[in-house]
């Protein structure tokens, strides 16, 4: 869906620091997109349809050391 929640795992000025997040979490399974929203780049995981689903996802991700992240609505 192109409206909906992902999780944010951060938002960075520069796409090549976007893209080297992106690449550290891809590179842990963790599926990671980049899109530009209000001249900052934003790495996201694919957008799902419901808030919950979102958490859902964020609890699955307990067992990554990843901080800072949180469910962000798009669309």
């Amino acid at each position: 869906p192109t409206e909906g929640f992902a999780l944010q795992f951060g938002a960075f000025s520069t796409r090549e620091a976007a893209e080297k997040l992106a690449a550290s979490l891809n590179s842990q399974g963790i599926s990671a997109e980049i899109v530009k929203a209000d001249d900052v780049f934003k790495v996201i995981s694919p957008v799902v349809d419901t808030k919950e689903k979102a958490l859902n996802e964020l609890e699955s991700l307990s067992d990554k050391e990843i901080e800072d992240v949180f469910v962000a609505s798009f669309g």
